[in-house]
């Protein structure tokens, strides 16, 4: 029985062997610029990444992940053959996301550079693995506190947040929320302002359409 399998692949070796498995209808590839994901610092980036797999796992569609945050990432992704795409980050600044409001304001303000990889998140996996999050005193070397950083706030209770935990801070959260991970991928430099989630996918098909249809200028 034909299956939908969503796998990432961040260097191109497994989607030469999805072909295999299950007869999979969909892929998801996601290029080293990824937010937050299990991603290896040696892994590829998604303008290489993407066609490779598209042409090792065809005619299977193929989504498209990492970096993109707008229409011209959306429209890059289509020139390269996936189908569609796989956005993140950007969408941790939209106005339904309960991110905590000060993730949301660090994401605007962070540039490219500010997404970094780290394994500071380390509870609850058992073994470190790296993943892209924005810049904060403890990826930058800083000693962790020795005692919780923040509070969650369940109701009427509150479960304090140790120093390595994985989770990001919430609306939630009360607390020191720049020591917790504030995943972001490296399209964080591209999100300006947040908005409804409704109001992003029509900006993203929008400039999409823009700019696949000023293409044949560049070419002629």
């Amino acid at each position: 029985m034909p299956c939908c399998w969503n796998h990432c692949d961040p260097s191109g070796r497994v989607g030469r062997r999805s072909q295999k498995r299950c007869g999979g209808r969909r892929r998801r590839d996601r290029g080293s610029r990824d937010r937050g994901r299990r991603t290896r610092p040696r892994a590829v980036g998604l303008l290489a990444l993407l066609p490779t797999v598209v042409e090792a796992v065809a005619p299977r569609p193929v989504l498209a992940a990492g970096g993109i945050a707008n229409g011209r990432g959306l429209a890059a992704a289509l020139s390269l053959g996936a189908e569609g795409v796989w956005i993140g980050t950007r969408f941790v600044a939209s106005d339904e996301c309960a991110a905590h409001p000060e993730y949301k304001r660090r994401l605007l303000e962070a540039r490219e550079t500010d997404a970094v990889y780290s394994d500071i998140p380390r509870v609850p996996w058992p073994t470190r693995v790296p993943h892209r999050l924005l810049k904060s005193p403890l990826t930058e070397g800083r000693s962790p506190p020795s005692r919780p950083i923040a509070r969650n706030l369940l109701g009427d209770k509150s479960v304090d947040v140790l120093p390595f935990a994985s989770a990001p801070p919430t609306i939630e959260t009360v607390g020191r929320t720049e020591l917790m991970p504030n995943y972001a991928g490296q399209g964080v430099g591209l999100i300006h302002e947040i908005l409804p989630a409704a109001a992003i996918v029509e900006q993203v098909v929008s400039e999409a359409h823009h700019t696949i249809r000023r293409l044949p200028e560049l070419l002629t």
